[in-house]
């Protein structure tokens, strides 16, 4: 389960500037997206700023070489994304967004990312420059992340005893570019077994387990009430989280 989110990185309050440009706030969305096998991503950067020329405001993205990131297999696309304003400084034209002295570029990067991109920290770097030439400079980051699984997820016998034997297993696995089908199983992460009563709204974490070499988890428990099962990855600087689909066991 992948939520998709946004950020927004404002400059600290203080009076205008008389000369020279500035950049209020940077903000890109999604903050953290995730790439699957087969498919790909769009950030969108979205620039507040005064105090620039009719095409002053410029954007790159590109991996951040001091972040961890895993090396992408080749051919691997050009890092460095540089992207077009949707929304430019001319409001006759383009009908761009302002609010005061304030004015709103959009941008939308030329590449969506996929799996050949490198995951990990992103930056993301804002150059607003006036009629003088004099620029001011803001960068942002995001992180990049590919797609994890939990397969097979499932909580037996059903129905079970009460302070029976309740066993739940499944397996990790994660998105991995060099390899043929896109997924290898994951051995060496912990993953968290959580339950929800019936009728609840809330999810307890009750009890974890490192997954095998071949991605697989198994965890015994003893219910004591009906309610529904499932397994959480958390995930990692390059992994997203992963929520299995939920188990309803009943005990008598």
């Amino acid at each position: 389960m992948v939520v998709a989110a946004s950020v927004a990185f404002a400059a600290p309050a203080h009076a205008a500037a008389e000369t020279g440009p500035e950049i209020r706030s940077v903000t890109v969305r999604p903050d953290t997206p995730v790439v699957y096998d087969g498919g790909s991503v769009r950030v969108v950067v979205e620039v507040v700023a005064r105090g620039v020329t009719e095409k002053g405001v410029k954007i790159t993205v590109e991996p951040d070489r001091r972040g961890k990131a895993s090396p992408a297999p080749r051919p691997t696309p050009r890092p460095t994304v540089q992207a077009t304003p949707v929304v430019s400084s001319s409001p006759s034209r383009t009908g761009r967004r302002s609010s005061g002295e304030w004015q709103t570029w959009r941008f939308l990067p030329a590449k969506a990312l996929d799996k050949r991109y490198p995951p990990g920290r992103w930056t993301v770097t804002v150059t607003a420059t006036d009629d003088a030439g004099t620029s001011a400079t803001r960068s942002v980051h995001f992180w990049l992340k590919r797609n994890a699984g939990i397969t097979g997820f499932s909580a037996d016998p059903e129905p079970v005893r009460r302070n029976g034997q309740l066993t739940l297993r499944g397996r990790l696995t994660r998105l991995e570019p060099s390899v043929h089908g896109g997924y290898v199983n994951w051995g060496g992460q912990r993953v968290y077994i959580e339950f929800r009563e019936h009728g609840g709204e809330t999810w307890e974490r009750v009890a974890s387990a490192v997954t095998e070499r071949d991605g697989r988890f198994t965890v015994t428990l003893r219910p004591i009430e009906d309610g529904t099962w499932r397994a959480v990855f958390p995930g990692t600087v390059e992994y997203a989280m992963e929520i299995s689909e939920g188990d309803a066991v009943k005990t008598r």
